[in-house]
């Protein structure tokens, strides 16, 4: 069954507030392996592997466990 693009995103960023383990099922879960991921002036990661790495690195520099996302507009 095919999901549409504001769903998935929706559920990667929704994740994000359920902690490290949550969000890493969602990229294996979400992330095909030539999945962009651009962090606009700050990083890109293609597929999981490069994704999850990238959320350690900030995690491991920032200290945080959650992140909550507020959707203003999509």
């Amino acid at each position: 069954m095919s999901r549409a693009p504001i769903d998935i995103i929706r559920t990667f960023l929704d994740a994000w507030s359920e902690g490290p383990e949550r969000l890493e099922q969602a990229i294996r879960d979400l992330f095909r392996a030539d999945t962009e991921w651009t962090n606009m002036g700050l990083s890109r990661t293609v597929g999981a592997d490069e994704a999850l790495a990238l959320g350690a690195q900030f995690e491991a520099s920032m200290g945080y466990a959650t992140i909550i996302v507020e959707t203003l507009h999509i």
